[in-house]
């Protein structure tokens, strides 16, 4: 499971998710500046997968984008 989140002092950011090839983009998941949790998706070997940062109504200005990367331990019976 991956968990990407932005921050930025001088707008409303947001990160968005998405995977699919080229023209056929698929959002996945979102998240803005307020969302402390920032927007989470599960990988899968061999996919890409895309982040866009963006502002609200086109709102531009410096970010931290944080990315972060969680294993997830199965114990199987």
């Amino acid at each position: 499971c991956m968990t990407a989140s932005v921050t930025s002092r001088n707008f409303d950011a947001s990160v968005s998710i998405f995977k699919g090839k080229h023209c056929e983009l698929t959002c996945i998941n979102r998240s803005d500046n307020y969302s402390p949790d920032g927007a989470s998706w599960q990988t899968v070997t061999g996919e890409l997968f895309y982040i866009a940062i963006g502002g609200t109504y086109g709102s531009s200005g410096d970010f931290f984008l944080e990315i972060k990367v969680r294993d997830v331990m199965r114990t199987f019976f």
